[in-house]
């Protein structure tokens, strides 16, 4: 239960502090002076959105602080267990501490059992200790999503039909790889046969680098070889081999120099030098020779260098400009024909692996849909019960469940619910049951809403349950209807309710009035648990617009008296709060 709910800086409300009992608390007070604040406390506690709009003007930050106390075994232990998961504190003695933080500027902060932590892992939490009922939420019910989710709750499902969601959207991923697999199939051949042709081409003219550049060399050389070859011989002849050469004109004044050498020694050297310039001569001579052999001209081999220039230059032209790039091309197609090999391999495994899931969801839809048709007719039949002691006698109730009959592409919301729920009512005799949101009035709406809450807060084990104006458009009659009924959810649960109605107010065993004054030019709400007397003054001026309405007070005393007979009636069984 809660037990402290702390406020400061929040709307209106400079600093309040609230001690909630067991049972049924409620709060009551004019439209306008700040009842809503403390559903929005709450709110914000339970994960809400956080907006700096909330702080109180003047303030540099709101912060909400709440106390539970967790009685029950079972909910302590999956508490405990979820807080060590997330690496948080656990209760000790069974009390948690709750504490949330909303700046006006910057980050805000969150705290459980001392420690900051986030407000996805506060929500974890607090969705095990509060459900919270705002004034509109009761139009939910007029949503298919809503009503199936609903359903989905009591029936204990959500794990299932989360597990269908994951292998839906499995099947979903490998339905649309499939599709873009196949649609690109046609493509994807068309870019292979290409690709396979190009890496045959270039394979086969084994491409080396710089090859392209040598032909040209010796292409140039083959186009000359007639002149060069004439012109190393006509060398060679003038060097070496003719009458006159310039190996035989050095040899022969190198002996008559070396004749004057016994008169003037000094010859000698010049001899030596002569010597070694025909000794160089006649080294070009023997390598002239050989360079005119190798000019010699091989048609073949001209004609040879002519095509492989013409070959390498397409392939360059095509895929170049250099042969590293007719390589890294040729390297790159190859790959890319490994890959368009493994989107066949992908293709054909996707087909293996589609019929199989199928079979899955097929399987996990009719187990969510007989489980949902048994929860469902439980869930009717509990609720007529609880209908009929709320005035609604002749009402009809029943969850229709659809099977699961998905679209081809798996998009719509039947789909990936495993199937669709209405819920139906038909609220006098002899009418069909039709959709909820065709038939029901504000009145049988609240009505629905409140027992379908206790029927999903006793499922699941909530300890606290919040209902904001769930008397609204409501009137006296009924108030005290829903007031009992409260009462008797109270036995089970701590239940906070805001009201305007007299009747549903005087069921509570605490009473808290919220009013609203003006302080040194500032607007400021009060939050105040009210004495035996001040709830019959309060409750009067609810009633009849005075709390010095004598007849009013009188009434109010006999409503707490009926109120308080009804709290010890022995077949409410009265159940601690969990």
């Amino acid at each position: 239960m809660l037990v402290e709910l702390e406020i400061r800086n929040l709307g209106l409300v400079e600093s309040t502090r609230l001690h909630w009992s067991s049972g049924l608390n409620v709060l009551t007070g004019e439209t306008g002076v700040g009842k809503s604040t403390v559903i929005r406390g709450l709110k914000l506690l339970g994960g809400s959105k956080a907006m700096a709009t909330h702080v109180r003007t003047g303030a540099r930050s709101a912060r909400i602080r709440g106390v539970f106390r967790v009685v029950s075994e079972r909910l302590l232990a999956r508490l405990t267990e979820s807080l060590v998961e997330m690496g948080l504190p656990t209760p000790a003695d069974g009390e948690l501490v709750i504490e949330r933080t909303i700046a006006r500027q910057g980050s805000g902060q969150v705290r459980i059992n001392g420690r900051r932590t986030t407000v996805t892992r506060l929500r974890r939490v607090t969705s095990r200790l509060m459900d919270i009922q705002g004034q509109n939420e009761h139009q939910e019910l007029l949503v298919p999503a809503a009503q199936r989710a609903a359903i989905d709750r009591f029936a204990g499902l959500t794990d299932e039909v989360a597990a269908f969601q994951r292998d839906l959207a499995a099947l979903r991923t490998r339905r649309t790889l499939l599709r873009n697999l196949e649609a690109a199939g046609e493509r994807r051949r068309e870019e292979c046969e290409a690709l396979a042709v190009l890496v045959a081409e270039i394979d086969a003219a084994e491409v080396r680098e710089g090859e392209f550049e040598a032909l040209r060399a010796e292409r140039k050389l083959l186009d000359r070889s007639h002149e060069i070859r004439a012109s190393l011989a006509e060398s060679h002849g003038a060097l070496y081999e003719n009458e006159g050469s310039v190996i035989e004109v050095v040899h022969r004044w190198a002996k008559r120099i070396d004749s004057c050498r016994e008169a003037l020694p000094e010859c000698g050297e010049l001899v030596d030098r002569l010597e070694a310039a025909r000794n160089e001569v006649s080294e070009v001579g023997f390598r002239l020779v050989s360079l005119i052999e190798k000019t010699e001209i091989d048609p073949a081999r001209a004609e040879e260098v002519m095509d492989r220039i013409e070959l390498l230059r397409g392939l360059l032209t095509r895929y170049g400009p250099f042969e590293a790039d007719v390589l890294l091309r040729c390297e790159e197609a190859r790959s890319r024909l490994k890959t368009m090999g493994r989107d066949d391999e992908a293709v054909e495994r996707l087909r293996k692996e589609i019929p199989p899931l199928e079979a899955t969801l097929r399987e996990r839809a009719g187990a969510i849909e007989v489980t949902r048709r048994q929860s469902g007719k439980r869930l009717a039949t509990e609720i007529e019960l609880d209908l009929k002691g709320l005035g609604m006698v002749e009402t009809q109730f029943e969850v229709g469940v659809h099977p699961w009959a998905p679209s081809a592409d798996l998009d719509d919301s039947t789909a990936t619910a495993a199937g669709r729920v209405e819920l139906r009512v038909s609220a006098n005799r002899g009418e069909e049951l039709k959709p909820l949101a065709a038939v029901a009035s504000g009145g049988e709406l609240a009505r629905l809403l409140l027992v379908l809450r206790e029927r999903l807060a006793d499922n699941e084990g909530v300890p606290v349950l919040v209902f904001d104006e769930i008397d609204a458009n409501v009137g006296g009659r009924l108030g005290g209807v829903l007031g009992e009924r409260l009462q008797r959810i109270a036995a089970r649960h701590q239940v906070l309710s805001v009201t305007h109605l007299a009747q549903l107010a005087s069921f509570g065993r605490s009473h808290f009035k919220v009013t609203k004054s003006v302080v040194g030019n500032r607007t400021v709400t009060r939050i105040d648990e009210l004495t035996a007397e001040d709830r019959v003054r309060e409750l009067a001026e609810m009633l009849s617009g005075s709390s010095q309405n004598d007849l009013a007070c009188q009434q109010v005393r006999e409503m707490l008296e009926t109120a308080a007979e009804s709290a010890a009636s022995p077949r409410r069984g009265r159940i601690p709060c969990s």
